[in-house]
């Protein structure tokens, strides 16, 4: 890949399903997902492995814990 090839292409994970990811090329529409592709199969699990390894090491238990944290943005006050 050529060093502007490089410069246009960007990973991203907006609006994808969990575990999906891939890299977007212009036009940005074109996007093709990597985790499908059996190729990326090894990758994908280190990455996975690894994620699982340092979510343990932090204490992080997925939804569990970010339910336990207080609502970043507080209920609005009704006005009476």
């Amino acid at each position: 890949m050529s060093a502007s090839a490089a410069g246009r292409d960007k990973v991203v994970d907006e609006g994808r399903k969990p575990g999906e990811t891939g890299l977007v090329q212009n036009p940005p529409r074109l996007v093709k997902n990597l985790a499908a592709d059996p190729k990326h199969a090894d990758r994908l699990n280190a990455l996975r492995v690894g994620l699982d390894a340092w979510m343990k090491d932090q204490g992080d238990e997925g939804l569990k814990t970010e339910r336990a944290l207080p609502d970043p943005q507080p209920k609005k006050k009704e006005k009476k």
